[in-house]
């Protein structure tokens, strides 16, 4: 049922049923509403996004840069949600009029922000350097950095991101929202400024009045502290340890196992009973080997 695996879908489609149902009724097809009370129906569990450690960041970087199969966009995207420390969303659905390559920044207007207040993102070399690539990329006329693939007048997938971490092996040990987290772990664990990091992070207080938050404060400090982060992810992109083993990544080993699998008979019909059975992790294996990225 969906409401085991994704409560809150369940919730929005029984939301979504309920007005087909009243509309039903209204036209006198049917006397009553078939769909369960919101209040009988699971709830979310609030849980926070798993994050990255140093050592899986590392890996990570290594994987996204040795990966041939990854689409390229989708490879900047994920680079730019750890460079910049922003929420996949801001990052995703991100147009090109709100960057400024020359002056190294990019202002996120209130509208596309969870608190509803501007934020300024001052963008680090690195961070540069991939929008400038995506600049070659993506066709001039697009509005956004990222267009999706089926609709360019629509920004990337929600979904992506995700998918992809998924697909190199990192379910359930990281999100691009936990990259986040890693941001803040790293710099409170180094003494940075507190402030700092909650402006880097876009995080206002609670208490704040709208007025008094300037987005532009502390403009030196987020510039340095970013690219403090930026080339911390470069060390960590090119240490490995010792006990590190990185000679084939997931896709690879999904694939060689996909080449090694039997071959079918020439002009033979096969069934569903003809299929081995293969257990949950190797079969998430073999569709990584299949899947585009």
């Amino acid at each position: 049922m969906v409401e085991q695996r994704a409560p809150e879908v369940a919730r929005n489609l029984r939301n979504h049923l309920w007005g087909v149902f009243e509309y039903a009724i209204d036209s006198g097809l049917i006397e009553n509403d078939p769909a369960a009370p919101v209040r009988v129906m699971k709830k979310r569990n609030q849980t926070n996004h798993p994050a990255l450690s140093e050592k899986h960041i590392g890996v990570f970087l290594r994987t996204l840069d040795d990966t041939i199969r990854i689409n390229e966009e989708t490879r900047i995207a994920m680079l730019l949600v750890l460079l910049t420390a922003c929420r996949k969303a801001e990052v995703i659905e991100g147009r090109w009029d709100e960057v400024d390559l020359a002056g190294a920044q990019w202002e996120i207007p209130a509208s596309r922000m969870k608190a509803k207040r501007a934020h300024w993102v001052p963008l680090p070399p690195q961070a540069v350097a991939l929008l400038t690539r995506l600049r070659a990329i993506v066709p001039a006329d697009r509005e956004y950095l990222f267009p999706n693939r089926v609709d360019p007048r629509r920004p990337m997938d929600n979904r992506s991101l995700n998918a992809l971490m998924e697909r190199l092996g990192l379910s359930g040990v990281g999100t691009p929202h936990g990259m986040r987290a890693s941001f803040s772990t790293y710099f409170n664990s180094t003494g940075g400024n507190i402030d700092v990091i909650e402006h880097c992070l876009a995080h206002v207080p609670a208490n704040a009045v709208r007025a008094a938050y300037n987005r532009h404060a502390y403009q030196d400090e987020r510039r340095a502290m970013l690219q403090q982060w930026a080339d911390y992810l470069d060390r960590l992109r090119q240490e490995r340890t010792s006990s590190e083993h990185e000679s084939v990544t997931p896709i690879e080993k999904a694939e060689e196992m996909s080449m090694h699998a039997t071959k079918p008979e020439v002009g033979r019909v096969f069934t569903i009973s003809d299929v081995p059975r293969v257990d949950a992790k190797t079969r998430a294996r073999l569709k990584e080997a299949t899947d585009t990225l």
